[in-house]
């Protein structure tokens, strides 16, 4: 094998592995994401049923409807910040499938 090909096949391999370093940055700033709106959402329903329990305790049957209205609101906004983390992993799937497109353009160079 001649040095010139040694050293293509060098340059090819640092960039795989800095891609791969990427995508594995990539992967746990998304675990850390979810993860983060795991938690949130834990504590948004330990939250309101925290709110709740002493109110229902409290209320007559006919005043329970406005706590299933905040019941509502609180998943609500749950289900907000999922779709916003939806939006954020399909832009991030999109910057991957990029960086596979550019490898792939890189590897046939």
């Amino acid at each position: 094998m001649s040095i010139r090909l040694l050293t293509k096949q060098e340059q090819k391999c640092l960039h795989q592995r800095q891609h791969v370093e990427e995508l594995l940055c990539w992967k746990q700033w998304l675990d850390a994401e979810e993860a983060a709106a795991w938690r949130m959402e834990k504590q948004a329903l330990a939250a309101s049923g925290k709110e709740l329990k002493p109110k229902m305790a409290k209320r007559e049957a006919s005043e329970k409807i406005p706590e299933l209205k905040e019941t509502t609101s609180v998943q609500s906004n749950i289900e907000v910040r999922i779709r916003a983390l939806k939006g954020k992993l399909k832009k991030c799937k999109s910057i991957g499938d990029k960086l596979k497109k550019e490898q792939k353009k890189h590897q046939k160079d």
